[in-house]
């Protein structure tokens, strides 16, 4: 069984009324000196109980009593150990051809290394479907610039295994649903779906304009103004404009136009 480690209890040098274990002495003392502001001493490199003005410590450390205890043992650690049996280079070439003579072999195989570059992670792995970290350390217009190219790439892994599953179907539509995948943004959104958001907002500002022209029913000629966002109903005649209101347009279509027409009879023309 091993001997137990002792770690005994000493006094504190400048203050006897500390008691401190001798492997935490040292750093107790750094403290001790700090708080009792003991700024001209130091602490003994061989003995850390050695307490010494700092004038003197070049000369505390050649005449120490624990300094050749130290050196002698830095010397037996700097003697170069005996390897018994080594043998030199030339003798365990000369063992290695004997051993390959015993084998039949004159000569030993020479391994041939090929010039390539080293391996490179991301030229590896650079046409896989794989989540790349964000650019660190870059400005905001190269993480910017990194992201879209990650988008762009990512999209071209998708078309190539588009492609493969699309060429090996029978009578389809290739160049249909290429040039669907081709005409997407890097956003995401294609570009056949904005052209039917327009198609739509143009249908939805004809529609509504026929329908105020028949709700008005009025005989001088019309021109709406529609916009999505407000909106907004402007009749304008050759003389004076309506007095139709947004009421009077309301009680026409739900009461069939009797209550319309007695709302235009009141109302200034």
């Amino acid at each position: 069984m091993f001997a137990s480690f002792e770690d005994t209890i000493i006094k504190c040098p400048v203050n006897k009324f500390h008691k401190v274990s001798k492997s935490k002495m040292r750093k107790h003392l750094e403290k001790c000196l700090k708080a009792n502001k003991l700024i001209n001493k130091t602490i003994c490199a061989y003995n850390p109980l050695h307490i010494i003005d700092t004038d003197e410590r070049e000369k505390h450390l050649l005449e120490c009593e624990d300094n050749p205890k130290i050196y002698i043992s830095w010397i037996d650690s700097s003697i170069k150990p005996n390897y018994s049996g080594v043998i030199s280079v030339n003798e365990a070439v000369e063992e290695v051809d004997k051993v390959l003579a015993a084998f039949g072999e004159t000569k030993q195989k020479k391994t041939e290394f090929i010039e390539c570059s080293a391996y490179d992670p991301v030229k590896a792995n650079i046409n896989r479907a794989l989540y790349r970290p964000p650019l660190i350390g870059g400005t905001k217009s190269e993480k910017k610039a990194f992201r879209k190219k990650e988008v762009q790439r990512h999209k071209v892994i998708q078309l190539g295994r588009l492609n493969e599953q699309i060429c090996g179907d029978s009578g389809a539509d290739i160049d249909g649903k290429l040039l669907s995948i081709l005409l997407q943004d890097v956003t995401g959104i294609s570009w056949d779906d904005i052209n039917s958001r327009n198609s739509l907002k143009r249908n939805f500002i004809d529609a509504a304009s026929d329908l105020f022209k028949n709700v008005l029913s009025i005989q001088v000629p019309l021109r709406p103004l529609v916009s999505l966002n407000n909106l907004h109903i402007c009749v304008h005649k050759n003389e004076k404009p309506a007095g139709k209101t947004l009421n009077s347009m309301r009680s026409h279509m739900v009461h069939g136009g009797r209550r319309g027409r007695e709302d235009e009879k009141n109302s200034d023309c």
